[in-house]
């Protein structure tokens, strides 16, 4: 199988790089081990950076930043505490600056759960080309002598489920030139849809029976097959083997902080709008959630290992008099943080975005976003560079590409991870001192400080500012 791009992994980042990828009329093919969206969501956060980018975006139904907004909800005020006194509150909308028109119509921070943020992602894709994304495959090498050298692709290696049988098979017949009636192409996305629904079941927890017989069956028509390509972008996150398999190495710092979170029915007074204690026992955030839900996120003194839910619920009765309510809460679980960036952004015609290339600190809600900012800055060089002309993908402008992007997205990079970094460590218990309190009272209760603070929150400036 050859391709002009293959992307390997499926999360937000690679999702939103096909989705350009074939606006911009490259072949391009992405691939993704798990079957289906996850549910246990994780990232809740799009901010307006983000949604004026995604603005631009146009699907079958709105721009993907409508569909996101249709589906989530609008956070415009953080309201801040002390202990569990109110000291002030962060404003992101305009009511009190100014904005320009792009600024004003996204005035707010998005609360979306990640598992809806992909799936409309997913549906942008597959409304371009239904064959231009295949689950169920998963790469497994990649040629080390194809990584660097002049050769004009790599050569990677992947397992296919059974379920992304049709869709290989699909593909394979358009590349022979053969033509694929249309009853067929519609089976196999038909089938394709079938499999989605079936992966995004069991990623969400359910199970039946016969599952586990109808998984033996799967592995054992699992194949193997090699897809040939002139650019290969690595989106499969921190733990991804890609960044292993072109020996790059990556730097950075695990910090002592372990949080727990988990997804209640709403029962506070703070409707749309966000909740931050900075409690003298450790951080508390909260934040609204479609659905009337609401996440609650808790700083603990150690990681969790049993039980995360029964300490959550412990630990806001003791620090908030809080009781989240629900009998059953929504993906509990314990984390910890890092802030990790790889010593190369890619090296010869391997590419690394999202958390491929940097993790960090998710106390603030950056990660994600950044994922899409580097994508965004691919992007933009790759049209400064050669527009959408196919000699981008040769010798030398690929290895000008990857000099600029690197350049430029590491900047970013840093700059986010300290933001993060420092609004960590303000939840920390040796922050609780009595005149951090003074200066946070004073910088909410001014309106330049305030509008600052809403920036630095909300991801503006980055690049240009020296925070």
């Amino acid at each position: 199988m050859k391709t002009q791009i293959l992307i390997v992994g499926g999360g937000p980042v690679g999702l939103y790089l096909q989705y350009r990828f074939l606006r911009l009329g490259f072949d391009s093919l992405l691939i993704e081990q798990r079957n289906g969206i996850s549910h246990h969501s994780k990232s809740i956060g799009i901010h307006p950076v983000i949604l004026e980018s995604f603005a631009k975006c146009p699907t079958g139904s709105g721009s993907i930043a409508d569909r996101w907004i249709d589906a989530g909800i609008k956070i415009r005020k953080g309201i801040a505490f002390w202990n569990q006194n109110r000291i002030g509150e962060v404003r992101f909308d305009a009511q009190r600056r100014k904005f320009d028109a792009q600024q004003r119509r996204f005035d707010f921070i998005l609360a979306l759960p990640q598992w809806e943020t992909e799936r409309v992602l997913e549906d942008a894709v597959l409304e371009l080309n239904p064959e231009s994304m295949l689950r169920g495959v998963k790469a497994i090498s990649m040629e080390p002598s194809m990584h660097w050298k002049n050769t004009g692709e790599v050569v990677v290696q992947v397992r296919t489920e059974t379920g992304a049988g049709q869709q290989v098979e699909a593909r394979l017949q358009v590349e022979a030139g053969q033509q694929v009636a249309a009853g067929q192409q519609a089976g196999a996305r038909q089938q394709f849809k079938k499999y989605q629904q079936e992966g995004t079941r069991q990623q969400s927890g359910e199970h039946h029976a016969g599952d586990d017989q109808q998984a033996d069956t799967k592995s054992a028509r699992e194949t193997q097959i090699e897809i040939r390509a002139q650019l290969v972008i690595a989106c499969d996150g921190k733990h991804g083997a890609t960044r292993e398999w072109l020996g790059i190495s990556k730097t950075g710092v695990r910090y002592p902080d372990t949080y727990i979170m988990g997804d209640f029915d709403d029962h506070t007074s703070f409707g749309t709008d966000a909740a931050v204690y900075l409690h003298r026992d450790g951080l508390v955030e909260s934040f609204p959630l479609p659905g009337e839900k609401r996440r609650w996120v808790v700083k603990t003194d150690s990681f969790c290992e049993e039980q995360p839910e029964l300490l959550l619920r412990s630990l806001l009765e003791e620090r908030l008099q809080q009781d989240p309510g629900s009998q059953n809460a929504d993906r509990v679980s314990a984390f910890r943080v890092q802030h990790e960036i790889a010593a190369e952004f890619g090296r010869g015609r391997v590419f690394l975005a999202g958390d491929s290339a940097h993790v960090v600190s998710p106390i603030g809600g950056q990660g994600m976003n950044l994922g899409w900012l580097g994508a965004d800055c691919l992007i933009s060089e790759m049209m400064a560079l050669q527009g959408v002309s196919e000699e981008v993908l040769s010798e030398p402008w690929l290895a000008t590409l990857l000099s600029r992007y690197e350049k430029k997205h590491r900047k970013i990079a840093l700059q986010v991870g300290k933001r993060a970094e420092w609004n960590m460590r303000i939840g920390r218990r040796e922050s609780h001192k009595p005149w951090v309190e003074a200066i946070l009272k004073s910088a909410l209760r001014y309106r330049k400080t305030n509008q600052l603070l809403a920036d630095l929150f909300t991801m503006r400036g980055l690049g240009s500012w020296p925070v």
